[in-house]
């Protein structure tokens, strides 16, 4: 999926809050509400293009691979791993592409523990982050309506996000869509005072997680 993110890691954009209570709303037509919850990120230091996050309580693990970059959007493929064996091992180091020792594995090795021994028996940089989120997604039409006009298609899917724990309260916003559209930067009132950049590059400039 192509996503192009934005995020403001200082003050918000003029339009943050009126939007925010709007989307609360919105969501609240639909049964739903926000949702809240923390993330635990493994943060490898040179790879903005490999995100790694713990799923749920088990251990499991959901690997994030950028494949390539155009305009500001990302292509990404989300990978899980639910067990850990010699293959997840070996799985594993071919998707980051790095020669990497065998891990341990076994019935008791989570994905998480054994990717965490993997990275640190291949001497690869990586620490730990936990990160807070507030996030509701939807499509851009009812998230977003006003911005159809310019250039933000209503069936995308968006998401609108306030992240905690890496520094200042952050505030995110993501569309996701099968091809990258061109000048979509432009749509987006006060994106030029964001980044554009995906939660992987974000992480590893985060100096306060």
């Amino acid at each position: 999926m192509w996503e192009y993110r934005l995020i403001w890691d200082a003050a918000p954009p003029p339009w943050w809050d009126e939007t925010w209570n709007g989307v609360v709303t919105t969501l609240q037509r639909q049964s739903r509400a926000p949702e809240d919850r923390s993330d635990t990120y493994l943060v490898i230091a040179d790879r903005p293009d490999i995100g790694l996050k713990q799923r749920g309580k088990a251990g499991e693990l959901e690997l994030k691979v950028r494949h390539d970059a155009r305009d500001g959007w990302e292509l990404w493929e989300k990978i899980p791993f639910f067990t850990w064996n010699a293959l997840e091992s070996a799985r594993f180091a071919a998707l980051l592409q790095r020669e990497l020792p065998h891990g341990p594995a076994g019935a008791n090795v989570t994905p998480i523990d054994g990717v965490k021994a993997l990275l640190s028996g291949g001497g690869v940089a990586w620490r730990e982050a936990a990160v807070g989120k507030t996030r509701m997604q939807a499509r851009a039409g009812d998230l977003v309506p006003g911005w159809s006009s310019n250039g933000v298609e209503p069936a995308w899917l968006a998401e609108i996000v306030e992240i905690t724990g890496a520094g200042p309260t952050a505030r995110s916003i993501c569309f996701e869509t099968m091809a990258p559209e061109e000048g979509i930067g432009g749509a987006v009132p006060g994106s030029t005072t964001a980044l554009n950049q995906g939660y992987p590059e974000f992480l590893i400039s985060a100096t306060d997680v």
